[in-house]
């Protein structure tokens, strides 16, 4: 059976058309653990080699693992994207006698109203960092606010794209995947896939 299927890869791959296609990045933290898998479960579906260049980097889009990768490049982005944010909010603030803990959730909401931040948890409670000696307000505040993005309680909207190379037949599927947000909403929930990649929740 082995020896099959192997074969019937090999002729996929053989007489695949190839073609190449640019996707948003998933919006709910990244390629984790549910758009890689299926992402990866459409190439093994089909048996081809398909590719993911993202940043510079090319990942293996058949092998989960290979698709977490992916998240440091997105991660990095988020956090130039954070400290960009924080720097047009604060620069040239000064603290005014607010305690620390205050001016994270003052840019906690700034951010968050003006569609900069995405909240996971609504009733945020900064841990309990404290300004470094040599540390300005708007250095710190980007500090903590790094940290609730590292803890999973705050996203930043990232607008990354990532191109998949190989068989076109894999690639519409993972084009009608992403354009069904790789099966999840902004927050993580479950959203329905289409009737074409139904063999995804089997």
């Amino acid at each position: 059976i082995l020896a099959t299927r192997s074969l019937c890869h090999e002729m996929l791959q053989r007489y695949a058309i190839q073609g190449r296609i640019t996707v948003p990045v998933p919006r709910y933290r990244g390629f984790h653990v549910r758009p890689s898998t299926l992402v990866a479960r459409i190439v093994s579906h089909y048996g081809s080699q398909v590719t993911m260049e993202l940043e510079g980097e090319t990942y293996s889009a058949g092998v989960t693992l290979d698709l977490f990768r992916a998240n440091e490049k997105i991660n990095a982005r988020k956090k130039r994207r954070l400290a960009e944010e924080v720097h047009t909010l604060l620069a040239g603030t000064a603290a005014d006698g607010v305690t620390a803990a205050a001016q994270v959730e003052r840019a906690v909401h700034e951010l968050f109203t003006r569609n900069r931040l995405v909240l996971y948890e609504r009733a945020l409670r900064p841990s309990e960092l404290r300004p470094r000696e040599d540390e300005s307000l708007e250095e710190f505040v980007t500090r903590a606010l790094v940290q609730l993005l590292t803890l999973g309680k705050i996203d930043v909207p990232a607008d990354l794209s990532a191109a998949f190379s190989g068989d076109r037949r894999v690639l519409e599927d993972i084009r009608l995947l992403a354009e069904s947000g790789y099966g999840e909403d902004d927050f993580g929930n479950n959203l329905p896939l289409p009737e074409r990649l139904q063999f995804l929740r089997k």
